[in-house]
């Protein structure tokens, strides 16, 4: 199959099996974009699509139709039911790669996941076909992030990921440490940009939280016992939190009033 398509009036043309899908446009476009890719077709002429069973491509099903510019002379009357360009195969601007690890995932520096196109062999000696590329469902995880389920390979059993971790792996590299953390530069868990991602220590994930306003014990202005978090009652604990100094001097009034009974008490014994 040539990979020029310059030519005027050039249609590429797939076909399927039967006419009970035909109404099916969206996937039948999709699967049309994933063959073309498969093609290596950089077609940017009109596509036409006929038939049904969008979803199974057998490469013996793609022809190359030349026409002066009617999609109608070479195809009968009647059949063309949906029409698509090569330049919307992808939002313009958006790069997608290769999972570094999960091969058969490409992911998108928007932020997006989807199965590659591929061949399939059916059981029992049935013809091969090409299934189109799927963007795979995207869903909420705690703490306000996004995640997908993943199968690492076929018939092993799938997995969680978030969504932020794969872009990260596929713009940015794998992990460069064991607890490397991906941070969030605008501090929002769901804008999973590559431009927006980063690599980065716990306590940058952290700081970054705090920079952000999204860090809940920054955002605290009481202690769990009612005292409110002003200058004159804050103290900094040994971690580089902040402490209550108001609960800071119950605990040591409470301490050594149990000492001075435990004296007594051991005073008493002796006596």
């Amino acid at each position: 199959m040539s990979d020029e398509k310059d030519v005027d009036g050039e249609r590429l043309v797939i076909r399927y099996n039967t006419k009970a899908d035909m109404n099916r446009s969206e996937v039948a476009e999709q699967a049309v974009r994933a063959a073309l890719k498969l093609y290596g077709i950089e077609c940017r002429k009109p596509v036409i699509v006929l038939g049904a069973k969008p979803e199974r491509i057998l490469a013996s099903d793609v022809h190359e139709v030349f026409s002066d510019g009617n999609a109608d002379t070479k195809i009968a009357p009647g059949t063309v039911t949906a029409g698509a360009s090569w330049e919307l195969e992808n939002d313009p601007g958006v790069e997608w790669r290769q999972h570094p690890e999960f091969h058969q995932y490409e992911v998108s520096d928007d932020g997006r996941v989807r199965v590659k196109a591929r061949l399939v062999t059916p059981p029992g000696g049935k013809k091969q076909y090409w299934r189109p590329a799927r963007e795979i469902r995207l869903h909420g995880r705690p703490g306000g992030y996004l995640g997908t389920t993943i199968t690492p390979a076929p018939g092993a059993p799938p997995f969680q990921r978030r969504v932020h971790v794969l872009v990260c792996e596929t713009f940015h590299g794998p992990k460069p440490a064991r607890g490397m953390h991906v941070r969030h530069l605008n501090g929002n868990p769901l804008d999973n940009r590559a431009e927006n991602l980063a690599w980065g220590t716990p306590s940058e994930n952290s700081h970054d939280t705090v920079r952000h306003g999204r860090n809940k014990e920054a955002n605290k202005t009481h202690c769990k016992y009612g005292h409110e978090f002003t200058p004159e009652n804050t103290c900094k604990g040994p971690r580089g939190t902040r402490g209550c100094l108001e609960c800071t001097r119950r605990r040591s009034r409470e301490g050594a009033r149990r000492k001075r009974e435990a004296l007594r008490r051991g005073n008493g014994a002796a006596a």
